[in-house]
């Protein structure tokens, strides 16, 4: 290889490790999808339309990605999605604490579960104001608490939370 192709190589936006995630929610969204066949009709809508919205913003990242590589303006190699530095700890945090969310929605319940999440996917990603933590993950938890399970009545796994409420009420 001669000195010109090494460097036009070398400018090249390397977006391989840019793909990892959006295949990730490619995947979570087919798999939400089948999640939500034996739910109620509002919730099998809002369910597709969410996906559906997830699905098309992957597409067009991959489109987009794949015009810059047929441009020559970038390549699907990786940069530094195999070295071990910040960014590849905050990867794996967010990957494991994608995990952790599906083992423990079934006995926790949607809404601590979700609270707890974001609290650390927020922390994790560089938040540290524990008053935007707290008030962030509270007001979205009890959102989708209030929009999933009281408006679509969602079936999802009852915790400490929703059987505290449904005691209250």
């Amino acid at each position: 290889m001669d000195k010109k192709s090494e460097s036009k190589q070398k400018q090249l936006k390397r977006r391989g490790d840019e793909l990892v995630f959006p295949i990730m929610a490619l995947v979570f969204a087919i798999y939400y999808f089948y999640t939500i066949m034996d739910l109620s009709w509002e919730a099998q809508i809002n369910g597709f339309l969410i996906g559906s919205i997830l699905i098309i913003l992957v597409f067009l990242f991959l489109i987009r990605t794949g015009l810059e590589v047929i441009r020559g303006n970038a390549s699907l190699q990786f940069s530094d999605l195999f070295t071990f530095g910040r960014a590849q700890m905050a990867r794996v945090g967010l990957f494991s604490l994608a995990v952790a969310y599906v083992l423990v929605i079934p006995w926790a319940g949607y809404t601590l579960t979700t609270f707890t999440f974001l609290i650390m996917a927020m922390f994790i990603l560089g938040v540290r104001s524990p008053i935007k933590l707290l008030i962030i993950a509270l007001v979205l938890s009890l959102t989708g608490y209030y929009f999933f399970i009281s408006l679509l009545d969602t079936r999802f796994s009852p915790g400490p939370f929703e059987n505290l409420i449904n005691w209250l009420l």
